[in-house]
């Protein structure tokens, strides 16, 4: 499996990220698929805010450019990453289906044009369309964190990758790649190829 851990958030004001991109730029249509868990939380000294979790993000071209699915523990976020919106964030749609500390889940993600569907193990989480432009029809996908230690294996999808014929390794240069996917920024952590637990 694949692995990101950004340091430990010790201040309030204080946020790791770290993001780990496919190694290829897919087209619409698109299907993502594998699984995903937020294996721990690393924030110290102040509850853990509800975004530090597992991201998912496709047709991503660069940090303001891209779709999210963000799995908390508390629920879930679908969004889309535009400059144009305050704070460069449209948040799409939200729901109760929580994804606690530990738990594993499979994610089914299809993009085909500007209409959108995402399942969650093997149930329909949210469909929708996209009408506002920009519309992301390309790009790369990933996993993305802030102040989590989160994991992505069984990529079956348009890749296929379980990382189990990698050899174990860790880094934490920011710019590396690791497996053929790259790490653009680690978050003064690590990204590593593990075993599954």
């Amino acid at each position: 499996m694949l692995i990101l851990t950004p340091a430990v958030a010790d201040r309030p004001q204080d946020t790791h990220a770290a993001l780990a991109l496919a190694p290829a730029v897919f087209h619409s249509p698109v299907l993502f698929s594998g699984r995903v868990a937020t294996l721990s939380q690393l924030r110290r000294g102040t509850p853990a805010n509800p975004w530090e979790c597992a991201w998912l993000v496709w047709n991503y071209t660069d940090d303001e450019h891209f779709y999210y699915l963000a799995l908390k523990p508390g629920g879930w976020e679908l969004g889309k990453r535009d400059p144009a919106y305050p704070g460069g964030q449209r948040f799409v749609a939200t729901g109760s289906l929580a994804s606690p500390v530990g738990l594993w889940r499979s994610f089914q993600i299809k993009q085909k044009g500007d209409e959108i569907a995402i399942a969650i193990d093997g149930r329909r989480l949210v469909s929708f369309e996209d009408i506002v432009p920009p519309i992301y029809k390309s790009g790369r996908l990933g996993l993305y964190t802030e102040d989590a230690r989160v994991a992505l294996d069984d990529v079956t999808q348009p890749l296929a990758e379980n990382f189990d014929d990698m050899p174990r390794q860790t880094t934490a240069q920011d710019g590396t790649t690791l497996g053929g996917w790259s790490l653009p920024f680690l978050g003064f952590g690590t990204a590593s190829i593990a075993p599954r637990p």
